[in-house]
């Protein structure tokens, strides 16, 4: 129970609004996998080619996160949940912030992308996400549950 609630109050604190500057607030990591921060070091940044600084790259990381939890409404309570918001959340996430990993270690870039599928990938297999999808899927209620509306009711 401890655990749960030291957990709440972690996500809350990155979920939640911060009077701290905004890249302070986001580099306040959502703790749902191993590799869920942006590096230190950039060791294969100058061999990319890119134009881009290593600050640059770290405040677009920060803002594929942030943009990801508002996109798929993520909020303690459908955090960490076998959802298709958290799911959608985790994979359109993952495609965001690896072409930024790979510009910065190639190595880390496949671990995070290794580590998310072995947390995830079978649990979230069920949800299909694609980078148009903006979480506005309707959905019909019978009883308790919300089942997707995947065809259109003709009358």
């Amino acid at each position: 129970m401890i655990g749960f609630l030291y957990f709440a109050v972690v996500l809350e604190s990155f979920i939640g609004k911060s009077k701290s500057s905004e890249l302070e607030r986001l580099s306040k990591q959502p703790p749902y996998k191993s590799y869920c921060e942006f590096l230190k070091n950039c060791p294969d940044l100058e061999l990319s080619g890119s134009t881009m600084s290593q600050e640059e790259l770290r405040k677009e990381y920060y803002k594929c996160q942030s943009e990801h939890i508002d996109r798929w409404k993520i909020t303690t309570s459908n955090y960490y949940t076998e959802t298709r918001e958290f799911c959608c959340f985790v994979k359109t996430l993952l495609s965001c912030e690896k072409p930024i990993l790979t510009l910065c270690d190639k190595t880390y870039s496949q671990l995070n992308e290794d580590d998310t599928e072995r947390f995830f990938g079978k649990s979230c297999n069920q949800f299909i996400c694609d980078e148009t999808d903006t979480n506005q899927t309707p959905f019909f209620e019978i009883g308790t549950i919300q089942w997707p509306l995947l065809c259109e009711i003709q009358f």
